[in-house]
């Protein structure tokens, strides 16, 4: 999401400043197991981020036999409800606050080189 430079359609049109890039949340939505490709030992990996997702929203997921929860960007949400109908996006209470990182980066550099510099 760090190259997000406009908010092309299907997302919603956001004024600068109103939508806080540091602080994304994780969304998670839910695809048959055939639609996907898993690899490695997907599902015991996710299981602490769902486990706190419950635990946020207070109730368990509802998961139907067959299917997969995938963690995703919370932008990607507007996508994924455009492109994939088979696709169940659970609501926001299961959501979890995140902390940008990568796109972030470059500035911490350049404010550690300025600083260095004497030049803040």
């Amino acid at each position: 999401m760090y190259r997000l430079r406009g908010f092309f359609p299907p997302l919603p049109k956001y004024a600068p400043g109103e939508y806080d890039f540091l602080r994304p949340k994780l969304r998670f939505v839910s695809f048959f197991q055939e639609e996907l490709k898993i690899t490695y030992d997907f599902e015991n990996l996710i299981s602490p981020l769902l486990d706190a997702a419950e635990a946020r929203a207070g109730r368990p997921f509802n998961v139907e036999n067959g299917r997969i929860i995938i963690p995703v960007h919370e932008l990607q949400i507007y996508y994924i409800r455009e492109k994939f109908g088979t696709a169940v996006i659970y609501p926001e209470e299961f959501s979890l606050p995140l902390l940008a990182q990568q796109s972030l980066r470059y500035v911490n550099y350049l404010s550690l080189v300025l600083e260095f510099h004497g030049m803040e």
